[in-house]
């Protein structure tokens, strides 16, 4: 056959394959090959078709002869670069994207498929200069801003993705997927209205999605719109009827803040009565748990009582639905600790924990952290002179087990069990032979898995082991290496947040759902017995949030609630002139300050007032007063708060006596080596528990 009829030849195949009618196109580019079997450009649509039909392995040689036969030209190294990738050689993928990319470094597509590879391997930080370059080179990519955003997202730089995905929505309006992952970035970014408006936009392009309503559900919850977020899991609940944790997870839904007293005893029955019609239930499919949200509630910690027996009658009812998990092989060789920090709770754990953990002495074990990939950069940032090594986590629960028994450790201590579905349900399916939990969520997880609570002798009241399930360890010094705040040296004084000089300040800057309804008498018996007195609460991050405590202000105090002052949330620096202006600490009662705040109040020399709690949760202003000497501050009745916390207002001269207390003793409560080196000597004990 000559040359012309071979290149019509080839001309009704690459017709036919435009056209859709692969099989003719198939058979007309074989023919043509068979006449040429150096045919460059037929070899390239071969094996594009071959690709196209799901045959990937097939077309490689075509593609690879192509580019042996016409080194030049950037598209046939591209296309190679991308079927390498389909058939998951993903070294020699970069190999030919980076040829392309030579032959033609304006090539855009070149750029976005070599991102999409190097975020399969785990290079992000290249994946997005290459996704960079591809949108700057064709700003309508659509598909290129959308990775953009997934990567930049997973990074942990959840405000550019935002950005980018605003880019693919200019250009493609209803793609509900870049809609969806919008809203989950916005979600991590805490803009929650946007976030669900971004999910509900989503669900008007797919209504049948019962996960987005799942994730708008999860949305309007944190935002504390509890009966929007309550028809949101019914609508997906009936497209869904056998998802049934995300039916329990509504069936317990309730306000995060309180409305009074009888509430707290009415939803504690709910959550009895609620197990109970659920007891008929079959097993449960690991895949769900870690979007289930049906971990026990956490504004139970919030409610002043002993949490133990709910805690652990929930962690039954999932441990009979769950997977039965046998322990690991001992380990050999180097032992390995690694922290469980989970999604959100970076910054809390980097001031709480983090820099006690970066001192310990790894002459003998390893300890990495274990987290996601946006969580390691959030800690790498947070702590830059620590060295980290991490362990990123898989989203499924079953999935992280299984990669944490591979990655081998002998201990796991979690940071804060119990606050979100993962470090909830992971410690079921035994990743490690012993696993320990710690302060970080002050509340036993109710685990019969996990072996040991971190604590402090100073934390607990007496008897204190009654109220876990877990082994208690009552530690001699704080569980902290904390780093002093930076207070600035010449603070702003007190006109500079809306209060007047004369004025007695008295300043409670703890969240919002841990004022108990028993809190506003104390609250309304300050005002009521100091006449200059007014209070400062810092607002929740969400308006609807802290609405609840406001309107329940105005019920149990309406005579004062005139006096009280709602501040809005402040930066680090401006948050600590504003506890330095502030004349006295108060401290909420049954679930206190934490590390944070405390010790905060401690750098600042300002008095914090505390009634001692019945549980670790409410006794860290206490510890902390005690170990300075001030016990003065503690009370153990209402009565007395109201009476401690008036007197130090209203005296300048016992103030400045406090204040000096805190200066000239509170430096010990920082940076506390002796901390370290218990922590270190405990963890050494439990490694060689795990080996026994």
């Amino acid at each position: 056959m000559d040359s012309a009829s071979v290149n019509e030849m080839f001309r009704q195949a690459t017709l036919h394959h435009q056209q859709g009618r692969r099989n003719q196109a198939e058979g007309l580019y074989r023919a043509v090959l068979n006449f040429q079997p150096d045919q460059p450009y037929c070899l390239q649509q071969l094996g594009l078709l071959l690709a196209e039909l799901g045959r990937p392995k097939e077309a490689v040689p075509f593609l690879e002869k192509s580019c042996r036969i016409k080194t030049d030209i950037a598209a046939f190294w591209s296309n190679l670069g991308e079927l390498y990738r389909q058939v998951d050689r993903l070294v020699e993928s970069q190999q030919a994207f980076h040829k392309a990319l030579r032959i033609d470094p304006f090539f855009p597509e070149a750029h976005y498929n070599l991102a999409n590879v190097l975020k399969l391997v785990g290079r992000h930080p290249e994946a997005i200069s290459h996704y960079d370059r591809a949108v700057s080179l064709r700003p309508n990519y659509d598909r290129a801003w959308y990775n953009l955003g997934n990567t930049l997202n997973e990074e942990g730089r959840s405000v550019p993705a935002v950005e980018a995905y605003r880019k693919a929505l200019a250009i493609r309006p209803d793609w509900s997927d870049v809609h969806l992952n919008m809203a989950n970035a916005l979600y991590d970014l805490r803009d929650l209205d946007a976030a669900a408006a971004a999910y509900r936009r989503a669900a008007e392009l797919r209504p049948h999605d019962a996960d987005l309503d799942d994730s708008l559900g999860n949305c309007l919850v944190a935002a504390g719109h509890v009966e929007e977020a309550r028809q949101a899991y019914d609508r997906a609940n009936v497209r869904r009827p056998e998802k049934w944790l995300r039916a329990l997870r509504a069936d317990l839904l309730a306000p995060v803040v309180a409305p009074d007293a009888g509430f707290i005893d009415e939803y504690r029955s709910l959550v009895d009565h609620v197990l109970e019609r659920y007891a008929d239930r079959g097993p449960i499919d690991p895949a769900d748990l870690h979007t289930s949200g049906a971990e026990p509630p956490m504004l139970l910690t919030y409610q002043g009582r002993d949490d133990r027996q709910l805690k652990e009658r929930m962690s039954q009812f999932f441990r009979q639905r769950l997977p039965v998990a046998e322990l690991p092989a001992r380990r050999e060789g180097r032992p390995a600790v690694g922290v469980v920090v989970t999604r959100g709770h970076e910054g809390v754990f980097a001031r709480c924990l983090g820099p006690l953990i970066a001192r310990l002495d790894r002459t003998d074990y390893d300890v990495n952290i274990v987290c996601t990939r946006s969580g390691a950069n959030i800690l790498q940032f947070m702590l830059p002179d620590t060295k980290w090594t991490f362990t990123i986590l898989p989203e499924r629960v079953d999935a992280a087990s299984q990669h944490l028994r591979h990655v081998g450790y002998d201990v796991l201590l979690y940071w804060e069990i119990g606050t979100d579905s993962t470090n909830y349900f992971l410690p079921y399916f035994l990743p490690a032979r012993v696993q320990v939990n710690s302060w970080g969520w002050p509340v036993t997880s109710g685990h019969a898995e996990i072996e040991s609570y971190l604590s402090a002798a100073d934390l607990e009241p007496p008897e204190a082991g009654k109220f876990y399930t877990e082994r208690l360890v009552e530690l001699k010094e704080l569980p902290t290496y904390y780093l002093r705040p930076p207070v600035p040296a010449n603070p702003r004084g007190r006109e500079a947040f809306g209060f007047a000089v004369d004025e007695h300040v008295y300043l409670c800057q703890q969240n919002v759902r841990k004022y108990h309804p028993e809190f506003d008498a104390i609250l309304a018996g300050i005002l009521r017995a100091d006449s200059r007195a007014v209070i400062g609460v810092i607002a929740d991050e969400q308006p609807a949030i802290t609405a609840l405590l406001r309107d329940r202000f105005a019920r149990s105090m309406p005579d004062v609630v005139d006096r009280v002052r709602i501040l809005g949330r402040l930066d680090r620096e401006p948050y600590l002139e504003l506890v330095s202006a502030a004349d006295v600490i108060l401290d909420t009662i049954h679930y206190g300050g934490g590390a944070n705040t405390v010790l905060d109040a401690v750098a600042c020399c300002a008095p914090l007032v505390t009634l001692r709690g019945a549980y670790h949760r409410g006794r860290w202003g206490s510890a902390v007063n005690g170990r300075l000497g001030l016990g003065e501050l503690c009370a153990d009745t209402p009565e007395q708060y109201v009476n401690i916390a008036t007197g130090i207002a209203t005296d300048a001269d016992r103030r400045a006596v406090i204040r000096q207390v805190l200066g000239d003793r509170g430096q010990a409560l920082f940076e506390n080596p002796a901390a370290v080196r218990e922590w270190d000597q405990w963890l050494r004990d439990a490694v060689a528990r795990a080996r026994d």
